[in-house]
């Protein structure tokens, strides 16, 4: 239950938190922190024995000199101090929820896992999609030079990309799985047409470019059959979004729609739209303090660029971390990347649809803040530790792999 409540706090608090946004970057830790600990008591009352005994002894390295840097920053403060504790209090959490989940998810049947990431990933975007539609059916399609007051909860309408297309990458491998009840693929295939929708309506270029690359990554690892079954289903639910798009009137501004951001980009010469410059600039700063980088700061405070972080999951982490807090953090993703990469192909099915929503994500935040927010970071917390959990041999029976 409080796996299914957490993106849905979120979602309600994103949709109707206006008269709460002085204070979001609080509250939004304070969510973090509150289900984190729910979790923790819930392994703890479940499996009987506590977190640290059920992880191996080397993740624990790692763990420790992140945490033994965070720890230092919050006593001996950094640029922006409060920026600093309140990340890293949200870093420090999310990776004890991470632990968590993966424990937890270990012991449960595969089916299980499966239903409690289709419900947080999928359902939760699914539910803003549906908010979102109603608003602008009550007040209409959005209009104004950057739309940024028709989008409740987000100054940006792109920041709903970044939980939407990982659970469109979710839902169209749902689609697509003859494993899968035939009444849930037709679920997920309705909410992928949907998702497809959004993306497309309100001009979301960067989701598109991570499903893409996912796609590409999944065909190298998945079955010959797997993966056309997958394009198949790719092509045919984006298509009929695209046509019903149409039936939609259109937005009365530039920002929204996937061919007037394309034409505006092209017209402009910038088709990074500014990420090259800001990538440059970050580049300096990483070299003012290499080794542990300044804490978590602003960008616009440094620099001309109205912007708050590097749109690099990489260059964020350099940034913050600095060499040796980066490469404590990549050693543990690597090996994990490596892992899941490698198991892919042996995995039981339900593996599937959530290693390509962990693969949306991650390219997503190398061109894009999908890494930074809360409740992305929140979506691709729960979504490692299933597909980490997923892929472990012993979950592994011959009856998963037939005929995917």
């Amino acid at each position: 239950m409080v796996i299914f409540a957490m993106p849905v706090v979120f979602i309600i608090f994103y949709s109707f938190g206006g008269i709460l946004a002085q204070e979001h970057v609080l509250i939004r830790l304070g969510v973090v922190v509150f289900f984190a600990a729910l979790v923790v008591k819930a392994f703890d009352d479940q499996i009987g024995k506590s977190l640290i005994s059920t992880l191996p002894k080397r993740v624990w390295v790692p763990i420790g000199l992140l945490t033994l840097i965070a720890v230092s920053r919050v006593i001996f403060g950094e640029d922006n101090y409060v920026l600093t504790v309140v990340r890293t209090t949200m870093w420090l959490a999310l990776l004890t929820l991470g632990l968590t989940l993966f424990s937890l998810f270990k012991k449960i049947p595969t089916d299980d896992v499966l239903k409690f990431v289709l419900v947080a990933v999928v359902g939760s975007s699914a539910l803003y999609v549906l908010l979102i539609a109603g608003w602008f059916a009550y007040d209409g399609p959005p209009t104004g030079p950057l739309c940024t007051n028709s989008m409740p909860g987000f100054k940006n309408v792109r920041y709903t990309a970044y939980f939407s297309a990982p659970a469109l990458g979710f839902a169209v491998v749902m689609a697509a799985s003859k494993q899968a009840q035939m009444l849930l693929r037709i679920a997920t295939f309705f909410v992928a047409v949907c998702l497809w929708m959004y993306l497309e309506y309100t001009g979301a270029r960067g989701a598109v470019l991570a499903i893409v690359a996912a796609g590409l990554v999944s065909s190298v690892c998945l079955p010959l059959r797997a993966s056309l079954r997958l394009f198949i289903v790719a092509c045919l639910t984006f298509c009929i979004a695209i046509g019903l798009i149409w039936l939609i009137p259109p937005a009365e501004c530039e920002s929204f729609g996937m061919v007037n951001r394309l034409q505006a980009s092209v017209d402009s010469d910038r088709i990074t739209t500014g990420r090259a410059e800001i990538w440059s600039l970050c580049w300096e700063l990483i070299k003012q303090r290499p080794l542990f980088g300044h804490g978590e700061i602003r960008l616009y405070n440094y620099s001309d660029f109205a912007v708050t972080q590097p749109h690099n999951f990489v260059l964020q982490s350099l940034l913050a971390w600095g060499f040796v807090g980066t490469a404590l953090i990549l050693a543990l993703l690597g090996e994990l990347a490596i892992r899941l990469l490698h198991a892919a192909r042996n995995a039981p099915w339900q593996a599937r649809p959530v290693l390509f929503g962990v693969l949306t994500i991650a390219a997503y935040g190398q061109i894009s803040g999908a890494l930074y927010h809360a409740f992305p970071l929140l979506i691709a917390t729960v979504l490692l530790a299933a597909a980490a959990a997923l892929i472990k041999p012993h979950s592994i029976k011959s009856d998963d792999v037939n005929g995917w």
